[in-house]
């Protein structure tokens, strides 16, 4: 689900805290509020949608050195081949960039991963870095070159998961203003606690109202409009009782395939990108710990 044309709220930070299971904290942090731009082109904002996952694919596992080109744009039956959505995301062809968050699954002993555009050299900048065993995230936005990416996984052999926020339009898209760091969400501070295994909340990001004090975030809200279409956020677990991870969408849709956060037994870490909200919300489920 694209999100063009339209406000998009600045960065949200999501902590899981210490308990028996893990805790949820929401906290708008360094990002913004957007406005709605005209057709020169932008950020759009879409539902997580995955178009890589090496654990359903016929290649598998990427080996240390190997190099791999996947498909991010467009349509096609090469996302299924991928282990992605069928038939793709519905990023544009001509789509600039992506915001994608990508996971490395088992890795069999400590390495690094780059990507860039396809057609280009392989950068000699690391998107992600990962200790064996460790399931572990990061978000950020990747250059497309003819709606593909170029990987290269160093080290030990590992699964790669690739979810997409977002991508840069050529279109009408949504503008972005910065916020100061705010909190929306702290679960260490209400009365529903940590998150369980499986359980699914939904909180308030934008607008204001009494109901942020009562999520444990600032008083009254953190001054991101009701309209806004989408927030940049950092969502962080605190000492989960076990490994795990962590999802999260729009309110009032379908629940996504899409991981935004792993953690591991006990680690406190942190991912960042962004979500659509509906209805000023944000739904989000935690599996695992």
């Amino acid at each position: 689900m694209a999100v063009a044309a339209a406000a998009v709220a600045g960065l949200v930070s999501v902590s899981l805290a210490p308990a028996d299971d893990a805790v949820a904290a929401v906290e708008p942090a360094a990002g913004g509020v957007a406005a709605a731009s005209g057709g020169g082109g932008g950020y759009v904002s879409i539902t997580p949608c995955r178009v890589v996952d090496t654990r359903k694919t016929d290649e598998g596992a990427m080996a240390k050195n190997a190099v791999r080109t996947y498909q991010v744009a467009g349509s096609g039956s090469v996302f299924a081949a991928q282990g992605g959505n069928p038939g793709g995301c519905g990023i544009p062809a001509d789509a600039a960039a992506v915001e994608v968050s990508i996971t490395a699954v088992a890795p069999s002993s400590s390495g690094f991963f780059r990507v860039g555009p396809a057609g280009a050299s392989i950068p000699n900048a690391t998107f992600l870095n990962y200790s064996k065993g460790q399931g572990i995230t990061n978000t950020g936005t990747v250059p497309l070159g003819g709606g593909q990416v170029i990987t290269k996984n160093f080290s030990g052999t590992a699964h790669y998961v690739f979810d997409i926020q977002g991508y840069q339009s050529t279109g009408a898209a949504a503008a972005y203003t910065s916020v100061a760091p705010c909190r929306v969400v702290d679960t260490r501070k209400t009365s529903e606690g940590a998150m369980a295994k499986n359980a699914a909340r939904t909180y308030q990001v934008a607008g204001s109202g009494s109901v942020f004090a009562a999520q444990g975030g600032n008083p009254g809200g953190c001054g991101i409009p009701a309209d806004a279409a989408a927030v940049e956020v950092s969502i962080t677990a605190v000492a989960p009782s076990s490994s795990g991870f962590f999802r999260a969408w729009p309110a009032g849709t379908s629940i996504p395939n899409a991981t935004f956060l792993n953690y591991s037994k006990g680690q406190g870490i942190t991912n960042t990108g962004t979500i659509p909200i509906g209805g000023s919300q944000m739904s989000m489920k935690n599996f695992g710990g």
